[in-house]
């Protein structure tokens, strides 16, 4: 294995933590309205999934342009705004808007000028919710799986390909500001799965809370066969693993 056992199990209990925090932050907004005036775009469930590959396309432009050029205090504020916004969507489940914004926001500042470890995960595990909570009803589970799909060719040629992926990692190691856990797991392998996830809730409902322990048992395997000072896209076998969860829901 690439990481000790340690690393890995608390990687692994974190990632399906995340996944569960998702789902039940899905569950939620389910029948009540978003905070912060937040609405979803008006777009059919194809013109959902393009939207989220271009916004994907924009965003990865823009970090790569920070890593070009180091600007790694810039990418640090835009950090900051964008992890305080979608931390509070987590928070506004429990606390008036205003409060749970200014929450947020605090623990947006510990965890990107104020480097802390414990900080850093746990604001992880309900930030990538938000993002799920924002696109899932706007997809259908074809379009979901488009969206895997696609997402998965494109980490397997940002990683083994161009390897601009792994470049975008290093800066952001460097800058000390990493978009997931333990500079290990990228903020989207925790997003992509929860999206396809909460897309399939609209149609199995708490059944769905089942789907997640075969994503990470398919984000385990990729740790078993993973070596040292080698870099793997996960997205290809967190596929797998929503895949393969959601053919058992469909069987049972």
């Amino acid at each position: 294995m690439k990481h000790p056992q340690r690393i890995i199990f608390i990687l692994l209990f974190l990632f399906l933590l995340s996944q569960f925090v998702g789902i039940a932050l899905i569950k939620h907004y389910e029948t009540n309205k978003l905070p912060f005036a937040l609405e979803r775009p008006d777009v059919t469930e194809k013109g959902a999934a393009f939207t989220i590959a271009l916004m994907i396309g924009v965003a990865t432009a823009i970090v790569l342009i920070f890593a070009r050029f180091r600007l790694s205090k810039l990418w640090k504020v835009w950090f900051f705004l964008a992890s305080g916004l979608v931390i509070g969507v987590s928070i506004a489940v429990f606390l008036q808007e205003t409060l749970a914004l200014l929450i947020s926001y605090v623990f947006a500042f510990f965890k990107v000028f104020k480097r802390n470890i414990i900080i850093h995960n746990l604001t992880e595990v309900f930030a990538y919710g938000a993002l799920a909570v924002l696109f899932s009803p706007l997809l259908n589970a074809f379009w979901a799986t488009m969206l895997l799909l696609a997402v998965s060719i494109y980490d397997i040629w940002a990683v083994w390909g161009t390897k601009h992926m792994v470049k975008l990692a290093k800066f952001q190691e460097k800058a000390q500001v990493f978009a997931g856990f333990f500079i290990i797991l990228g903020g989207g392998d925790i997003a992509f799965p929860l999206i396809f996830t909460g897309t399939i809730y609209a149609s199995f409902g708490i059944k769905t809370f089942v789907m997640p322990i075969f994503v990470t048992a398919a984000l385990g395997g990729l740790f078993l066969i993973s070596k040292k000072k080698r870099y793997y896209p996960a997205m290809p076998f967190l596929t797998i693993g929503c895949l393969v969860g959601y053919g058992v829901l469909l069987l049972f």
